[in-house]
């Protein structure tokens, strides 16, 4: 029986020795918090309504070819000038593997409405976009001081114009983003969408 007892005492304190180890390994334990803010060179919400930015590219290519190349795209000749989009991120680490997250992001653009190549803007319109996004982030590699995720999410963002104000869906996807540091970290991101565009996105945070 004193055999028996001993062996038991000598697996549980393997058990929570591995365990303890096991969690000392991972990057961000579950039940984390963060807070991170970020930039990325270029914020395009609001230059276009999400489906003109997102999908009519696509229609255009296939109206080309469904009319064997009698429908000819719309020339435009306006110029479009943004500022860089800034981001404010709150994250929750549900498990090893999936963040829940929310985004806070803001960025301002204009844009020179010429009619004709060469030919003198007739106007400029200016926007101030402000959207908020829950996401998900889905973490592939998590230890020591390094995270690799991937993600995606959706919200709305209301876009403040020069003459009409409107509120419009908008979605962000992640194909690829990394995090690196434990307390204070960095990050660095690949991103898609009516936010951003494809673009790049860094940032710094810090968790408790």
């Amino acid at each position: 029986m004193e055999l028996i007892k001993k062996a038991a005492c000598i697996l549980f304190a393997a058990m929570v020795s591995t365990t303890f180890v096991k969690a000392q390994d991972l990057c961000v334990e579950p039940g984390t918090w963060s807070l991170e803010a970020g930039i990325a060179p270029t914020s395009l919400a609001g230059t276009y309504s999400t489906t003109e930015q997102v999908f009519r590219p696509f229609g255009e290519i296939f109206a080309v070819i469904f009319t064997f190349g009698l429908y000819t795209p719309q020339q435009s000749y306006d110029k479009y000038y943004t500022s860089p989009g800034l981001s404010l991120r709150g994250g929750y680490q549900i498990n090893k593997w999936l963040m829940v997250t929310a985004d806070l992001n803001y960025g301002t653009a204009r844009a020179e409405r010429i009619k004709e190549e060469g030919g003198p803007v007739e106007r400029t319109d200016h926007w101030k976009t402000t959207s908020l996004l829950p996401g998900v982030h889905f973490t592939y590699y998590n230890k020591k001081k390094w995270q690799l995720y991937s993600g995606l999410a959706a919200g709305a963002a209301y876009i403040d114009c020069d003459d009409d104000d409107q509120a419009s869906f908008t979605f962000e996807i992640i194909p690829f983003g990394l995090r690196f540091g434990k307390k204070v970290y960095g990050s660095a991101e690949l991103n898609w969408g009516t936010e951003f565009g494809p673009s790049f996105r860094g940032g710094v945070g810090i968790r408790f």
